[in-house]
């Protein structure tokens, strides 16, 4: 199975370097870089000083980059980036933002998921994140978690479901409501951004919200490890979508060790899509404070 990772990079060198030092700890080879385009002076330099840490890293890690000619934008970004890779033939792609962090065996388990999953139409995704201090549910029979909510925080998908993606949430929000499925019920917080005038009128720069709803829509899940193997370092306030918050962080470095069962599917908990539902209702504020 071809895996690819994309990483989106824009103007932030300093995250740039310990995400590109997580890759390289975690024995990738390759990864297809994507430098969003700027006009400001600022920005400029940023990004040459970005240019120069991946050349700086070119003997232990193979970055191809793509650098934009015009100003995208995280959500043209995301979708640029999946359809380039997935038109060059990958099956999987494993998508990175500038500030996802890999902590030790994440690549590891985005690569044997992505593999040994691959035929179960039933999963659309795998995430890497998870929230800290959530005693999420982890079944006898698996070391994997799997949940119909989704996290952009480190992810990856395959190619025959990215297919599904949706641009306009307009058409899913129609879709959800010929099948009269209620999502206030199911995520009140992506009921609130779905339905935000800003979000409809395009004044938000936010991919995800169609991409996390179709879960919903078809039924189909998401695989996440039993602990974070993501650090999202861009909550400093550096983001142009997030405020500075330490309700994401994780303090502690736990050791993860994981057993991969690939005949085994994760069993589906509800205790764990609550938990993650009243975290996301009270903290989604902060990571979209546009709406």
């Amino acid at each position: 199975m071809k895996i690819a990772i994309a990483l989106l990079l824009y103007n932030r060198p300093a995250h740039c370097q310990e995400v590109i030092e997580s890759l390289i700890d975690n024995n990738v080879d390759d990864v297809y870089a994507f430098l969003d385009f700027s006009e400001k002076q600022e920005v400029k330099q940023n990004q040459e000083e970005i240019i120069s840490l991946i050349n700086q890293h070119s003997d232990k890690l193979n970055i191809t980059l793509y650098k934009h000619k015009e100003s995208k934008g995280l959500k043209k970004s995301v979708i640029y980036a999946l359809d380039t890779l997935f038109a060059k033939g990958y099956d999987g792609v494993i998508l990175l933002e500038d500030d996802c962090v890999l902590r030790d065996e994440a690549y590891e388990f985005f690569q044997k998921t992505l593999t040994d999953y691959k035929d179960i139409k039933s999963v659309r995704s795998v995430c890497g994140y998870l929230p800290p201090n959530i005693p999420f549910q982890v079944s006898q029979n698996s070391d994997l978690l799997l949940m119909s909510r989704f996290s952009t925080w480190g992810w990856a998908t395959w190619a025959d479901r990215w297919n599904d993606y949706e641009i306009e949430v307009g058409k899913v929000l129609e879709k959800f409501e010929e099948a009269k499925i209620d999502i206030n019920l199911i995520a009140p917080d992506l009921y609130r951004l779905a339905n935000s005038e800003k979000y409809l009128k395009g004044q938000v720069d936010v991919w995800s919200i169609p991409w996390s709803l179709v879960h919903y829509l078809t039924g189909t899940t998401v695989i996440y490890p039993k602990q974070t193997l993501i650090d999202n370092i861009g909550l400093d306030g550096s983001g142009r979508n997030c405020v500075y918050s330490e309700d994401y962080t994780h303090n502690e470095k736990k050791e993860n060790k994981f057993e991969f069962n690939k005949n085994v599917l994760p069993q589906y908990n509800i205790i764990n899509e609550s938990l993650l539902k009243n975290f996301m209702l009270e903290k989604s504020y902060q990571i979209y404070p546009n709406f």
